[in-house]
C-alpha cells in the first residue's frame, strides 16, 4: 500500500507543477502582451508629440532635443534618398555607378536635371495634346 501512495503523491506533485507552469505561462504572456501595449502607446504618444513639435505648436522638452535634432536629420535623409531613389528609377536619370559618389553637388544637379527633363516631357505631352485637339 505504501508503494500506491508514494505513485499517488508523486502524481498529484506532479501535476500541481503542471498546473503552476501553466499559471507561469500565462502570467508571461500577459506580461508581455501588456509590455507590447505600453510600446505601442509610447509610439503613438511620440508621434503625437513629434507632429506637435514638427508643426512649432509645442516647444520641445530639453531632454529631447537631441532626440528631435537626429528625428529631422533622418527625415531630411530619408527625403534625400527617396528623391533620389525616384530619379535613379526614372528612364531619364543619369543615376551611373559613376554619377553616384559625385556628392551633394552631383546629386542637385542629377535632381534638377531629372525634374527639368521631367516638366519638359510633360510640355511636349500637353503641346501635343494641344494640337491633336485643335484638329478635331
Amino acid at each position: 500500500m505504501a508503494f500506491f501512495e508514494k505513485v499517488n503523491d508523486f502524481a498529484k506533485s506532479t501535476a500541481d507543477k503542471a498546473n503552476d507552469s501553466i499559471e507561469i505561462s500565462k502570467l508571461n504572456s500577459r506580461i508581455a502582451n501588456e509590455q507590447s501595449q505600453m510600446r505601442d502607446f509610447a509610439r503613438e504618444l511620440g508621434e503625437v508629440y513629434w507632429q506637435l513639435i514638427s508643426a512649432k505648436t509645442v516647444a520641445p522638452a530639453p531632454e529631447a532635443e537631441e532626440i528631435c535634432k537626429k528625428l529631422e536629420l533622418a527625415a531630411a535623409n530619408f527625403t534625400r534618398l527617396h528623391l533620389y531613389s525616384s530619379l535613379c528609377v526614372s528612364p531619364y536619370s543619369r543615376c551611373t555607378p559613376s554619377h553616384r559618389d559625385g556628392g551633394t553637388f552631383a546629386f542637385v544637379r542629377r535632381v534638377r536635371t531629372g525634374l527639368l527633363l521631367r516638366l519638359r516631357d510633360a510640355r511636349r505631352t500637353a503641346a501635343t495634346m494641344k494640337a491633336s485637339s485643335q484638329r478635331l
